[in-house]
């Protein structure tokens, strides 16, 4: 008797992502996916950008990509689709990501930080 599907798998690139959905999994979770938001998160923090500013554009990004690779997966059998539909999706989060760094630049931003009373400073 062969066992059911896993309803969950971690992946590492598309074409096993593919193989995957195929075979009837449910859930994934992209090995290397975590370890590399982890990492623009540090470089956005060492280039100023505040806490929660940095949460919100990594959050932004991960909805984004989950939500694309379940788009494109619907293209897996048409190769020039896929590529076309893949190179738009990174162009959208680029757009994204660009207007939301100037929607904050010359301001803090909202959230996660202590707001001042009145007559003190902030550390």
């Amino acid at each position: 008797m062969r066992p059911s599907s896993p309803s969950r798998s971690a992946w590492s690139n598309d074409r096993a992502l593919r193989r995957l959905t195929d075979a009837g999994v449910t859930g994934f979770e992209r090995e290397t996916f975590d370890g590399a938001v982890s990492a623009g998160k540090q470089v956005l923090r060492s280039l100023g950008f505040g806490a929660f500013q940095v949460e919100q554009a990594a959050v932004r990004f991960k909805e984004h990509d989950l939500e694309t690779m379940h788009r494109l997966h619907a293209m897996r059998r048409n190769e020039t689709e896929y590529l076309t539909r893949a190179i738009e999706a990174r162009e959208e989060i680029e757009r994204m990501l660009a207007t939301d760094s100037e929607d904050q630049t010359g301001r803090q931003a909202e959230g996660w930080h202590r707001p001042e009373s009145p007559g003190t400073k902030s550390p």
